[in-house]
């Protein structure tokens, strides 16, 4: 586990990823992070991640070999994380408005899609 942030109403980390590992690590994972090996993750039917009887929010990402774990007493947080890859750059024009591509025009591509893209 790598800690991104701890404070007294967040936290975030990474964890290593397997695409094989999951649910059950995920939920392992949350609970290494809290500290608290009573927690119980569940799904909602839209997929969304929640913890049973529990006033914390919960969030997930995960890419390639990595996965993101946000927790937050105050509100329903939310966390995206993405490999950088080229493909972004073949399907900007049908997920970025023209304002939003030429925002990002100055910059490198490929990061500032990703950018983008985690920002939306």
């Amino acid at each position: 586990m790598t800690i991104i942030e701890r404070s007294e109403t967040r936290s975030i980390a990474l964890f290593p990823w397997n695409h094989e590992d999951g649910f059950a690590y995920q939920e392992q994972c949350v609970r290494a992070l809290c500290e608290n090996q009573s927690l119980i993750l569940e799904k909602r039917s839209s997929g969304q991640p929640f913890l049973l009887d529990s006033t914390l929010g919960v969030s997930l990402s995960h890419t390639a070999n990595t996965l993101a774990v946000s927790v937050s007493k105050n509100h329903s947080p939310g966390i995206d994380i993405e490999q950088l890859r080229q493909k972004i750059i073949r399907i900007a024009s049908r997920v970025f408005s023209e304002a939003e591509l030429a925002m990002v025009s100055s910059y490198p591509t490929l990061e500032a899609l990703h950018i983008l893209w985690g920002a939306k």
